[in-house]
This record gives structure tokens, C-alpha cells and sequence, in this order.
């Protein structure tokens, strides 16, 4: 169930669609309390209806919070509305990991960090259906 521009969920006002999976729909919106641009993914309804799926998508998003590291998403907030559940991330700019099956070369990357970060994602051992949503920032770090 796709989300209008100007949608509401809780204090999270939707701007555009990112992207959709088989995990949900994403899209970049407004945090309208702290005036900040986030990413909301809005869990499908085959999730949001079974309750086992919805309380492991709960917990990994807990557990996931309490990290920080650079090649991990952020996760500012879950909550629900109106039968929508979604979770609330920061924001990342840039391409998937999809968009980059070699090694990115150029100007950017002088054997430096971001050739680090590259690797680093890759040894993050993700499954394939992880690429679609890994992501390289403009910076071309991975997450």
C-alpha cells in the first residue's frame, strides 16, 4: 500500500518513495521533531499480520539501535499507526550495493578508507537478497 507525499505516520511526515522489496516500502520523510530527513520503512501487511514475523522485526530492531558503527544503519525509532507498522532509520545518500558488483575505482578511492569500507561490506557476508537494500554512501562507505 503505497504512502502519499504529505502521509503522517506518528511524527514522521512521508516526502517521497526511496524504493519497495520484499520487506516493505521505503520512503524519505521529515521528522517533524527534530526537522531532520529520514528513511521510513513501512512493513508489508503479510509481516505487520503475523505475529512472530512482527516480534523478530521488533527485536532486531532493538538489538540493531544499540549498535553503532559505521557500516551500520542507524535505527532512531519503531512504531505503528493505524495498522502500519514501520521502522524509522537514518538517511543514507547514495547508490545500493546492487549498483556496484566490482570494485569501485576512481579519483575517490587511492587505496584509502573508502577502498576499506568496500571490503569491509564485503565481509560483512551478506545474503543476496542483503544487496538490495546494502547501500554505498555518496562518500562511498559502506552500510
Amino acid at each position: 500500500m503505497p504512502l502519499a507525499p504529505l502521509t503522517r505516520l506518528g511524527p514522521y511526515e512521508i516526502l517521497a518513495s526511496i524504493g519497495a522489496g520484499g520487506m516493505g516500502e521505503v520512503y524519505r520523510a521529515l521528522g517533524t521533531r527534530l526537522g531532520r530527513e529520514v528513511a521510513v520503512k513501512v512493513l508489508p501487511a503479510s509481516v505487520a499480520n503475523d505475529s512472530e514475523r512482527l516480534q523478530r522485526f521488533e527485536l532486531e530492531a532493538r538489538a540493531t539501535s544499540k549498535l553503532n558503527h559505521a557500516n551500520i544503519l542507524a535505527i532512531h525509532d519503531v512504531g505503528s499507526q493505524d495498522g502500519i507498522f514501520y521502522l524509522v532509520a537514518e538517511l543514507l545518500e547514495g547508490a545500493t550495493l546492487q549498483t556496484h558488483s566490482t570494485v569501485p575505482s576512481g579519483p575517490a578511492l587511492d587505496g584509502s578508507e573508502s577502498l576499506k569500507n568496500w571490503w569491509a561490506l564485503k565481509d560483512l557476508n551478506l545474503r543476496p537478497t542483503d544487496y538490495e537494500s546494502a547501500a554505498l554512501t555518496a562518500e562511498l562507505r559502506a552500510r
